[in-house]
C-alpha cells in the first residue's frame, strides 16, 4: 500500500514529507526506532509537523506496547527539544508520544522521569504533566 501510494504522489513537498514520516509505518521495530533514534539531532527535527506525524505513528495505540520503550528515551529529548524547536514544539512532542499509551507501564516511566528530574524547569514539568494527564487517569 506504501509502495504504490509514493507512486501516486506528484507534489514534491507532499512527496518529501511521505518519504520522511514513511518509516514511521513500518512492520519492523528495528526502522521504527531509528527514524525515533534520528530525531536526536537537531537537523532531523527542521520539520516539526513532520516529526510529529512520525512520532504519532510511532506511539500509536496499536504499536503502544512495542513502543513504550521509546517513552524515557522521548522524555531524554525533552530539554533539547525545548532548546532548539518552536514554543509549541515540546507539548506537541509529548502528546505525539504519550497520547497512544494507556498502560500502567507507560505511566510508571513518565513518573519515575518526573520523580528524578526534581530540578525541570517548571514550564516544561507543567507540559509533560499536561500531556500525561490521560495517561495517568488511564494507567488508574
Amino acid at each position: 500500500i506504501l509502495e504504490s501510494q509514493e507512486r501516486r504522489i506528484d507534489n514534491p513537498d507532499r512527496l518529501a514529507r511521505f518519504r520522511f514520516v514513511r518509516p514511521a509505518f513500518s512492520s519492523e521495530p528495528a526502522t521504527r526506532d531509528a527514524l525515533f533514534r534520528s530525531f536526536s539531532d537537531p537537523a532531523n527535527r527542521r520539520q516539526e509537523s513532520w516529526v510529529l506525524t512520525a512520532m504519532r505513528a510511532i506511539h500509536h495505540p496499536l504499536r503502544a506496547e512495542g513502543s513504550v520503550t521509546l517513552i524515557q528515551p522521548a522524555l531524554e529529548q525533552l530539554q533539547s527539544i525545548n532548546d532548539t524547536g518552536d514554543i509549541f514544539f515540546p507539548l506537541r512532542w509529548l502528546h505525539a508520544t504519550l497520547d497512544g499509551h494507556p498502560s500502567l507501564e507507560a505511566a510508571e516511566i513518565v513518573q519515575r522521569f518526573l520523580d528524578t528530574h526534581q530540578d525541570m524547569e517548571p514550564k516544561l514539568r507543567g507540559k509533560l504533566l499536561q500531556a500525561a494527564d490521560g495517561l495517568f487517569r488511564a494507567a488508574r
